[in-house]
């Protein structure tokens, strides 16, 4: 609102406190363009929350579990390290928004999504707003805290066999420590240490992180096409036919066989969600 527009606001009383001076009116704090470089980081991100997020998240509001208008401090808007209300996605110690760790952060993975079932705001967004999602994602980078680590990369290679699957794991950090469990559990330092392929020759569920000094551990590391990833189990079907066999990975289906090897998506994956319109194809010979 300009200042001549806000002058006869003012004399009807709209404004509390009252304006007394209308040539302080440009000196108030205002919200800023998402894309305005020339504006702090944390004005463009806090301006972003509060035009896209304060029409529910505000007391009183649909949405408490933080308070996102501009004009409440930062330190009371429960928005750093805020206790999540509606779901954390299936991130361990996911908050609202984790410093120097995004994909804890479920502020920034709820906008990076058009997943109508995660999706933040939920009404009138059908696309990602890339230079919001990228201001974000610097802000949070930029707040002080301890980095956490990329998720490891857990792949299936290609090769031959019958009744078993090796499975390798592996991080962009060479120093990282993975450590990896095959019970569907997260896993801690007191897993198993990761030092070569692991051979599954029975049902498991496989995950992985990665630790390292100075950094925060990662997420569980999970099977997806990007870091916005679909758990997914590997299993090898007890009873192994001799036939080549094609696995198909579907977010559509629960359980997809073949006559050797059996890929589930875990009803009690907490990213299952995020790519059930997805199809992917994975081909290996046995």
């Amino acid at each position: 609102m300009i200042r001549n527009a806000k002058r006869p606001s003012g004399k009807l009383g709209l404004f509390n406190p009252p304006i007394t001076n209308e040539f302080d009116i440009t000196n108030y704090a205002r919200l800023v363009a998402v894309t305005n470089t020339s504006a702090t980081l944390q004005d463009r991100a806090r301006s972003y929350i509060d035009a896209n997020c304060a029409q529910c998240h505000r007391p009183g509001g649909p949405q408490t579990t933080f308070d996102a208008r501009y004009d409440t401090p930062l330190t009371n808007q429960n928005i750093i390290d805020g206790v999540l209300v509606k779901g954390d996605l299936g991130y361990d110690n996911a908050r609202v928004v984790v410093p120097k760790d995004i994909l804890r952060s479920v502020l920034y993975d709820r906008m990076n999504t058009v997943d109508s079932l995660i999706k933040m705001p939920q009404l009138a967004r059908n696309v990602i707003d890339t230079n919001a999602v990228n201001a974000i994602a610097d802000w949070i980078n930029s707040l002080p805290g301890t980095p956490a680590l990329a998720p490891p990369a857990i792949s299936p290679p290609g090769g031959s066999g019958v009744g078993s699957l090796a499975v390798t794991i592996q991080h962009s950090d060479t120093s990282a420590r993975l450590y990896f469990t095959v019970d569907g559990s997260l896993p801690t330092t007191s897993s198993t240490l990761y030092t070569g392929p692991v051979t599954l020759t029975n049902s498991v569920t496989l995950k992985a992180v990665a630790f390292d000094t100075g950094f925060n551990n990662s997420i569980a590391a999970c099977f997806g096409s990007d870091n916005a990833s679909v758990c997914l189990t590997h299993e090898v079907a007890a009873s192994v036919g001799k036939l080549p066999a094609a696995v198909l990975l579907s977010m559509f289906d629960d359980i997809l066989l073949t006559t050797s090897v059996q890929y589930r998506a875990p009803a009690s994956c907490p990213h299952i969600i995020r790519k059930r319109s997805r199809k992917l194809t994975y081909l290996m010979k046995f």
